[in-house]
């Protein structure tokens, strides 16, 4: 054992030499881009800095010096607005960043000039998205950049300006499909679907807007009525203490499980359906808490019209978990996910 001490230390030191060294190669490209002789030269030796201060990050881990996280925040910044325009940034660039130090970005030792940089660039790109009317995505950076901002006036007024813009997009929507869905003397279901998802958006927004209220008030009997109509709607008692999950869920109230459809994939059985309260086909809580997907490890194929298909019971187990019973055997809980507007639009579509 004390023959290998030595090593051990040789060995430590050793990585944090190499963590230095990758510190020190990042400082050099940064001083060598300041002084390229070209735009195309200059973005590579930035690229180079990220690339030196990410792996000196991840080989210091938890040990990471505010200056190393401070030196990788600024460079990952300048590779963010030079990567700006490319399809891949969020992948290829933000997800790392928020892995590595989102949760140190908010922290003290991160320089205020810093997080507004970074505020300013996702404030930048969201305009960006909302160019090519990817209005979700835009709307979760400009998020992001409020939530991180040290100062919150810098982002504040193009929040509200893209706010306005996208509730009313989201409104026209709505509109739309509405009037698409009601063409027929029965509803269908996936314009149906895709105006009610564009009148939750905007309730979550905005509360008081009286359009989506009205809208709301015609859309929830119309679904109810359609999925009794397509499908068997399951009730179920809701258990207590779940709040963030079903809003105001209430203990031993009956709710309605309205199973839209089912898909098995090798052993995993996928259940997507909506939640209701009983009486006059009231939906609980927003849209993130209605629409919902499960993954089953089950070697049953089941559809709806198996005769033991009403036996199924789903079974809330906790925020994010639910658990589903089939002939009175509980399978293990199983994640609850949402389903996205591009989801839908792909599922809606198996439906007909």
């Amino acid at each position: 054992m004390k023959k290998l001490l030595p090593l051990l230390l040789m060995a430590l030191a050793l990585l944090a030499a190499c963590g230095q060294s990758l510190e020190r190669k990042g400082d050099n490209f940064l001083k060598q881009a300041e002084n390229a002789d070209s735009e195309a030269r200059r973005q590579i030796l930035e690229k180079n800095a990220f690339d030196s201060y990410r792996q000196a990050l991840q080989n210091a881990g938890e040990d990471a010096s505010p200056e190393l996280v401070n030196k990788f925040v600024y460079a990952t910044i300048i590779r963010l607005n030079n990567l700006k325009g490319s399809a891949g940034i969020t992948h290829n660039i933000m997800t790392p960043l928020r892995g590595m130090v989102d949760d140190r970005i908010d922290a003290d030792y991160i320089e205020s000039r810093l997080r507004d940089k970074y505020a300013l660039f996702l404030v930048e790109y969201a305009d960006t998205l909302n160019e090519r009317n990817n209005l979700s995505k835009s709307f979760i950076h400009l998020n992001r950049a409020m939530d991180i901002a040290a100062d919150q006036n810098i982002v504040q007024s193009r929040y509200d300006e893209l706010k306005g813009g996208y509730i009313d997009i989201q409104l026209e929507k709505a509109k739309k499909y509405f009037a698409e869905a009601t063409e027929e003397s029965e509803p269908n279901i996936e314009t149906l679907l895709k105006a009610d998802y564009a009148v939750q958006v905007v309730l979550q927004l905005d509360e008081e807007n009286e359009t989506a209220r009205d809208m709301d008030a015609q859309i929830t009997p119309m679904m109810l009525d359609t999925y009794r109509a397509y499908q068997r709607v399951y009730p179920h008692p809701v258990r207590a203490g779940l709040d963030t999950t079903i809003y105001r869920a209430i203990e031993n109230e009956p709710i309605f499980i309205a199973i839209k459809e089912q898909n098995r994939r090798g052993n995993t059985l996928t259940l997507e359906g909506l939640i209701f309260h009983s009486e006059a086909g009231f939906k609980l809580a927003r849209l993130q808490d209605r629409f919902f997907t499960l993954h089953l490890e089950d070697g049953e194929t089941l559809s709806p019209s198996d005769s033991e298909f009403s036996s199924r019971t789903l079974e809330i187990q906790s925020e994010e978990e639910f658990s589903l019973t089939f002939n009175g055997v509980t399978a293990d809980p199983v994640k609850l996910t949402y389903a996205c507007e591009e989801d839908l639009a792909k599922s809606t579509k198996r439906l007909k």
